[in-house]
């Protein structure tokens, strides 16, 4: 049975790398600005820890030499005391993990044996023989990277898992979000659209219409039944909107929360909701 492990967003990584210095007559070692040493990464940093990259709002990165259309394909890293756990959306892969000298080696490699598309079969394959190949390993900030040759993943932290009643509120409509030739663009405006969670239902409050769903949330997915919705008719302006609205909630988007503001997005990332949290309500 594979395990299913959550994806998250994260930041890019920076490697730092010491070079020893030579001076005429003397040497200096590299060190930190405090004067001490920098600390190896060690195994038991990451206990505990997922680190995911790949679609679906994962971000990160995937480089690879062999595989095609890397960059459509995700990638989960799990570390749980000197076990590892590694999925890439069919098979999973794992085994004991060390870590010495900015090198990681697992040893005792097994995997699941389902079949799966031809996409996914060759990612099983590829990170077997990745994590057979002792790639480095470093941690900058929340970014896992890993590289081997000019293979390469960089793999932000997860964020916890969020259930429906952790979103529970009044949610306030910011912004709709549209993508056109692969370039983001927000539209800002004085809104009065909603949307309540509570008690695993949605209530949507278009501006204009007024309805309800069931709501369930699994990783990054919100999944939403089909709203039922009073059918008022409404102006252009407000029609927009609710169609918006309406198309994202029932698209099963991801989502993501942050400093009180919930971000819906479309699977394909063409358009999306940003909506803050009222005051006073607590999720």
């Amino acid at each position: 049975m594979t395990k299913t492990i959550r994806r998250s967003l994260g930041v890019l990584a920076v490697t730092a790398v010491l070079l020893p210095l030579a001076a005429c007559g003397s040497e200096q070692s590299a060190q930190d600005p405090s004067g001490s040493a920098p600390t190896d990464l060690e195994l038991s940093d990451l206990d505990g820890r997922t680190f995911a990259a790949g679609r679906d709002g994962a971000g990160g990165s995937i480089r690879s030499t062999t595989l095609d259309d890397a960059g459509d394909l995700a990638v989960q890293v799990t570390f749980d005391g000197d076990r590892i756990a590694v999925a890439g959306g069919c098979n999973g892969v794992g085994g004991i993990a060390a870590i010495a000298d900015g090198t990681l080696t697992v040893e005792d490699q097994a995997s699941t044996d389902m079949g799966c598309a031809q996409e996914l079969m060759d990612l099983d394959a590829w990170l077997g023989e990745f994590l057979s190949s002792e790639p480095s390993i470093e941690l900058d900030q929340d970014v896992l990277v890993l590289t081997s040759g000019q293979d390469r993943l960089e793999l932000p932290e997860a964020q916890a898992d969020v259930s429906a009643d952790d979103l529970n509120g009044t949610w306030e409509l910011e912004a709709l979000t549209r993508a056109q030739d692969d370039t983001a663009s927000a539209a800002a405006g004085d809104y009065d659209a909603t949307l309540t969670v509570a008690d695993g239902e949605v209530g949507v409050d278009t501006g204009c219409n007024t309805g309800r769903a069931v709501v369930a949330v699994a990783g990054q997915s919100w999944e939403t039944e089909s709203v039922a919705i009073t059918k008022k008719g409404c102006p252009p302006a407000k029609a927009k909107v609710e169609r918006q609205i309406l198309e994202v909630l029932e698209s099963s988007p991801t989502f993501e929360v942050a400093d009180g503001t919930l971000t819906l997005t479309t699977p394909d990332g063409s358009q999306g909701l940003q909506l803050r949290l009222r005051a006073g309500a607590t999720p």
